[in-house]
């Protein structure tokens, strides 16, 4: 039997932490809504949409030949990416053309896409370079 070792906790003089982030997480109701976004961002080719469509609006047509993809896996792709409302469209006669919903949607791709440049080139996980360290 492995004898219990009281956690001690040394008091703050600047409160209690623990309080203070719980206080914040049940000020944070959207984060389950978050999750979900970030959920229908996890996928290349939705990505690869995206990068898409930061640049121009397009259909569905040009967006199969740039992924040298089928018009009705795109297809799918795009009605994900609209019911997560990161899409909107637009149509234009017999054609729909696709957009990002808002600019928060862009700024958060290319977010992404700078964290990701960030660590280009070094593999060794945060913390782990020399000095402990985290740039």
């Amino acid at each position: 039997m492995v004898a219990s070792v009281p956690i001690h906790t040394p008091a703050r003089l600047d409160g209690d932490p623990v309080d203070r982030v719980r206080a914040a997480l049940a000020g944070a109701p959207d984060l389950d809504r978050l999750a979900e976004l970030h959920r229908t961002l996890a996928d290349p080719t939705r990505l690869r949409i995206l990068f898409a469509l930061c640049q121009e609006e397009l259909c569905v047509g040009d967006l199969a030949a740039l992924l040298h993809a089928s018009p009705s896996a795109v297809s799918h792709q795009l009605r994900t990416l609209r019911q997560g409302r990161i899409l909107r469209a637009r149509r234009d006669g017999r054609r729909i053309y696709y957009r990002l919903d808002d600019e928060h949607v862009g700024a958060l791709f290319r977010a992404g896409l700078a964290h990701v440049a960030h660590g280009d080139g070094d593999d060794a996980p945060r913390g782990a370079r020399a000095g402990g360290e985290d740039t």
